[in-house]
């Protein structure tokens, strides 16, 4: 048994390169590279079985040996199958059993890290050593990819926008700018894998509250440092909406809120939204404690 072992860059969050990996539409498209109409077939939960098969249901038997979200997946290949007859005392067969697959998914700086480690028999070396770089090139691709980007246009200021965005959340990074005449004309950031583009438009651009920026928190700390630096020289607003200082409407929403206003007692669910009707920064204290009033 050979092992090999690939490792690939990826400008996007963890949880976009594991979907990109998983999804069925993307797991179809960047398998493409090993065969047309590649697919997966799993329940995707750690121990159940998956079958790895093209559209005449040939391919690979395996389990998943161990799954922890977002960070490792391991496969371990137990036969082959056959146009849907499944074999698992060929030789060929044998020659599989027992080698593994692993995708680990580590944060950096710049995004992700996919690596993967694969147990092959020896005669396919040489094929997936040709084959798995242009399938990973495939995966950073896809999850890279943004459809749809949130375009900010301001009079004069989308530079000092730009830069206090940057400066505000922790995971961002500079994409590019463009200056025309010496003067700052455009340019390109990402937060959290985000992409986000600005402009200078001149004076009759003007925001609106009618579309903000959701910024789901984990905790009350991401939630009073965000909160406290977008405000300043902004307005802060009921509920957990605020204007920054250049018009641009956010809400500042910890994963609290929904989860107790998503409780199927509609008694606690309505405490909470009464508490929160009366917050401008949001409190999970005090939502904590409406919520367990009951009542």
């Amino acid at each position: 048994m050979q092992k090999l072992r690939f490792t690939k860059q990826i400008n996007a969050p963890r949880t976009r390169v594991w979907n990109t990996l998983w999804d069925d539409a993307t797991y179809r498209s960047w398998t493409s590279v090993f065969h047309e109409g590649s697919q997966a077939e799993s329940d995707w939960q750690e121990g159940s079985r998956i079958l790895f098969i093209d559209n005449s249901r040939s391919g690979m038997i395996s389990k998943i040996a161990r799954l922890i979200p977002n960070e490792f997946m391991s496969f371990e290949h137990l036969g082959e199958i056959k146009e849907g007859v499944e074999d698992f005392e060929t030789a060929r067969a044998k020659g599989w059993a027992g080698a593994h697959e692993n995708y680990t998914l580590a944060e950096t700086a710049q995004g992700t890290e996919l690596t993967v480690e694969l147990d092959i028999d020896e005669a396919f070396g040489s094929y997936f050593l040709e084959t798995f770089p242009k399938a990973l090139d495939k995966v950073k691709s896809l999850a890279e990819l943004q459809k749809i980007t949130t375009f900010l246009t301001y009079n004069d200021q989308a530079e000092a926008a730009m830069n206090l965005y940057l400066s505000v959340f922790k995971n961002a990074r500079l994409l590019h700018e463009q200056r025309m005449g010496g003067q700052f004309f455009t340019g390109s950031f990402q937060i959290e894998g985000q992409k986000f583009m600005v402009l200078n438009g001149g004076p009759h651009f003007a925001f609106s509250q009618g579309i903000s920026l959701f910024v789901h928190c984990e905790g009350q700390e991401e939630v009073d440092e965000l909160w406290e630096k977008l405000s300043e020289g902004g307005e802060k607003l009921q509920c957990g909406w605020l204007k920054d200082k250049f018009g641009v409407s956010w809400q500042i929403i910890p994963a609290a809120l929904g989860q107790y206003m998503g409780d199927p007692d509609p008694v606690k669910a309505n405490n909470v939204s009464q508490a929160m009707l009366k917050m401008t920064k949001i409190d999970i204290a005090l939502l904590k404690e409406a919520y367990e009033r009951g009542e």
